[in-house]
């Protein structure tokens, strides 16, 4: 292994035109450089395509991958990202996120430290009205998430992970469109259950979450109907899918009054 090992950053794109150049910008402007970066749009309508052929075009390391039709939802666009990655490592990040400009060099850093070959990090949430965070403060505060420990509560952001290409293998994102919102929940169990793998979390933020309208994760019944959907692939039992979703209500609850 390198270094700088090499990082396949998948983006999958629908109608974000109004966020995506800056969430492009965000990649490129990466003290870490050594990465290539796909783009999988889902047949937008809004302009979008003409950004991403702006940036593919102007830069080798950005690729624009396209759906054969309208999926909608992330998963068949990561699958297509992840299917076409030649780095070592993965990193998601969605159309309307960016990251800080150390977010890399941060991540994979810690990752070799620590010998992890699935982490992720915390996140700064923002909307229209509050400024973004740019800059990393660091500190040595980590969780560890099992297979049990994150069937109580899906608490990894999808744009703040990164996993090693090869723990991946055949694993893909469901696209089952019941699973809409909750499909990266569905992969990360997937990965430690068939992997016998954690997660390791910093605390460390290092990108910037926004909040619009769009976030289709924020109806509360719809993601509690999703989760005990999700739970219920996994477990057979109904008492401790009782107890997962407990679990997950109370942590809702208490996540609903501090995001992180």
């Amino acid at each position: 292994m390198t270094l700088s090992p090499k990082v396949s950053i998948i983006i999958p794109n629908y109608n974000t035109v109004k966020y995506l150049e800056e969430t492009i910008q965000s990649v490129i402007s990466q003290t870490y450089k050594n990465w290539e970066l796909l783009i999988v749009d889902d047949h937008s309508t809004d302009g979008s395509i003409d950004i991403i052929r702006k940036y593919s075009d102007a830069f080798e390391q950005i690729k624009f991958l396209q759906t054969e039709q309208n999926s909608g939802g992330p998963a068949t666009p990561r699958n297509i990202g992840i299917d076409n990655a030649t780095g070592e490592y993965i990193a998601f990040l969605d159309s309307d996120d960016t990251w800080y400009k150390d977010r890399l060099s941060f991540h994979i850093n810690f990752m070799l430290r620590e010998n992890s070959n699935f982490s992720a990090t915390y996140r700064n949430t923002f909307s229209e009205n509050y400024q973004q965070n740019f800059e990393i403060q660091e500190n040595k505060f980590l969780k560890v998430y099992d297979f049990h420990e994150l069937m109580k509560k899906n608490l990894i952001d999808t744009s703040t992970v990164i996993i090693k290409k090869e723990l991946i293998g055949d694993i893909r994102f469901n696209p089952d469109r019941k699973l809409i919102a909750i499909e990266d929940f569905d992969f990360w169990l997937q990965i430690l259950k068939k992997r016998n793998e954690r997660i390791l979390v910093s605390k460390v933020q290092t990108m910037n979450y926004r909040l619009t309208g769009a976030n289709i994760s924020r109806s509360k019944l719809k993601m509690a109907k999703k989760f005990y959907d999700v739970i219920s692939r996994y477990e057979v039992s109904p008492w401790k899918r009782l107890y997962y979703f407990c679990n997950y209500s109370i942590l809702s609850l208490i996540y609903q009054v501090k995001i992180r």
